[in-house]
């Protein structure tokens, strides 16, 4: 006897008393026993419906950016799973909980050319924590096993550095048995906690003699869990802190607490500037986007890394002293050190790179943002966005150009998607983070990604509260414009790297889809639109066009922005 349902309904306690409740579903046959029984208990659970298994999976990372909590996507057997892989892989390099239940024929089909019969055991392997491949069971007593696959699915989704688990589950028709069942509302929850290690005194004093009298940086990287704890480790040491835009330590609400380096990518252009001896760096989240502060850093002697698990995120910087402490817990024990007490910090490293960072932002605002519109309305877009509001921010030269231009910004969080760094799965994202957040959502994308994900503009009207995205029509790929190799593919690169795509309309492509368009001319324009479209629930499509001549020289302008800085420092 089959007891597909019996066992869905075991599962179903389980992410019930963990307090699971956001589960997106792709539609198909053979994943009919998980959703039967899921829509039997839907008040339980914030059910999802998207076509498209690919934007679910990314729309899934969405939400669990915000909750912290995993997101449970469910799709049917065959080619649906292998669509989810791009957005496992994000979801494992970035950190986000996911549990993926993909819906199986019986073992026994496989290599035997049954239909929509596919090979699922392991199919994400290096790109999710943990996998499990559940057989066909009719007996009862296989609920205890179902059960404690679930536990341990929960788990190790969550615990550091969270990330993506897999389940194959094979059904066998029918694929149901009847025993559809509401589950009582007597469940005993139980906490999603991850332990915190308690450094020993022998670390605390280790890490005292790295940063005690030496000329040291912070450095903040992105998808950083707590900003105010950065803040607290620089007020501790008297530190400078190198923020990176996705950080969020580039805060208004920081500036006055801290020093903030906010033009680090582009003082780590010059060999000149950043010259003084840097003899420690604390690192707090990911690997910062700019590869010049990277390759300005990665010589430096004394590398401290606060990660709570033990996967390093660091980029091939050597590992002086891993720190997996609860970062303002660590304050609290140095403080008590007397080491730390006996000791004096001075304030002159500090505000000299205090000083180069104002000179920069000046010559950043008196030569750059002249050169290129497209930093004009980046500059209006982060001035006008307040807490009320989320950024999120495509990658390739959307990020890049955010962080020239981001400084003391009242924004409530930026996001971005910096796991692989891919122009996919940006709408689907910004969709999920907007379905479970009473904010305003922004998308900051360039028209490459927006195009590659348009399937995903059906996701977001269905599902996003108050979307807006811009699209920043620049004719092209025009990151490429600042690779080294561009000058050398003349004949080629236009076509092939650029790959503008002609003749496509973003307002035939927003309207389709039922969505509010609108065409930004100027400047001025674009602060109005911004304005009169932020009360209009659903989804919004601005999209700016930008000559595209002006990126062609982009190269010599970040050069001569540096040499700018470096004669003002020098002269």
């Amino acid at each position: 006897m089959l007891l597909h349902d019996k066992h869905v309904n075991v599962f179903i306690k389980k992410i019930i008393s963990y307090g699971i409740k956001d589960i997106v579903i792709s539609p198909g046959s053979r994943s009919t026993p998980l959703v039967a029984n899921l829509l039997h208990n839907k008040d339980y659970f914030n059910l999802k419906m998207i076509l498209d298994e690919r934007s679910a999976a990314f729309f899934s990372i969405g939400i669990s950016k915000i909750t912290k909590i995993p997101t449970i996507i469910i799709c049917t057997s065959g080619t649906a799973p292998l669509n989810y892989l791009p957005a496992i892989a994000e979801a494992y390099h970035s950190r986000i909980p996911l549990i993926v239940i993909t819906a199986d024929r019986p073992m026994i089909y496989r290599n035997s050319g049954s239909n929509q019969t596919l090979n699922q055991t392991n199919i994400y392997n290096s790109t999710v924590k943990w996998f499990y491949d559940i057989p066909v069971m009719d007996d009862s007593e296989n609920s205890v096993h179902i059960e404690n696959i679930f536990d341990k699915a929960i788990i190790q989704s969550v615990s550091n550095p969270p990330g993506p688990v897999h389940i194959n589950w094979q059904f066998k028709e029918p694929l149901s048995d009847g025993e559809n069942k509401k589950i009582a509302k007597t469940l005993k929850q139980k906490k999603l906690k991850n332990p915190i290690i308690l450094e020993n005194n022998s670390k605390i004093n280790e890490f005292l003699n790295l940063v005690i009298n030496k000329q040291g940086i912070l450095l903040a990287g992105p998808e950083i869990e707590n900003p105010d704890e950065v803040i607290k480790l620089a007020k501790l040491l008297n530190w400078p802190i190198i923020a990176d835009p996705l950080s969020n330590v580039r805060n208004y609400k920081f500036h006055d607490k801290a020093t903030i380096i906010d033009t680090g990518d582009i003082l780590s252009r010059s060999p000149k500037l950043l010259k003084e001896k840097i003899e420690t760096i604390i690192h707090v989240g990911a690997p910062p986007v700019s590869k010049f502060i990277i390759n300005k850093l990665r010589n430096i002697e004394n590398h401290i890394f606060f990660e709570k698990s033990n996967d390093v995120l660091q980029e091939f910087f050597p590992i002086t002293l891993h720190i997996q402490t609860n970062i303002e817990q660590f304050i609290k024990v140095v403080k008590k050190s007397e080491l730390y007490k006996s000791t004096e910090f001075d304030d002159k490293w500090r505000l000299s790179l205090q000083n180069l960072n104002s000179i920069a932002r000046i010559e950043i605002n008196n030569y750059f943002i002249k050169n290129l519109e497209e930093l004009e309305i980046k500059k209006n877009l982060i001035n006008m966005l307040t807490d009320e509001n989320i950024l999120v921010v495509g990658n390739s030269l959307t990020v890049r150009l955010l962080d020239v231009i981001l400084t003391d910004s009242k924004i409530g969080f930026i996001y971005g998607n910096r796991g692989l760094s891919g122009i996919d799965g940006n709408i689907a994202i910004a969709s999920g983070i907007s379905s479970v957040s009473d904010l305003r959502v922004v998308l900051d994308i360039g028209d490459l990604a927006f195009l590659h994900d348009s399937n995903s503009i059906l996701t977001a009207r269905n599902h996003a509260k108050n979307l807006t995205i811009i699209v920043n029509n620049n004719q092209g790929g025009q990151v490429f414009s600042l690779l080294p190799q561009a000058k050398n593919l003349k004949n080629i690169y236009d076509e092939w790297f650029i790959s503008e795509q002609k003749n496509i309309s973003v307002e035939n492509l927003a309207k389709s889809y039922g969505c509010v368009y609108y065409l930004s001319k100027n400047s001025e324009d674009f602060k109005k639109i911004i304005d009169d479209s932020k009360n209009i629930k659903g989804v919004k499509i601005i999209e700016v066009k930008y000559p595209k001549n002006q990126y062609s020289n982009l190269s010599n302008v970040y050069m001569n922005l540096v040499k700018k800085i470096e004669a003002k420092i020098y002269e």
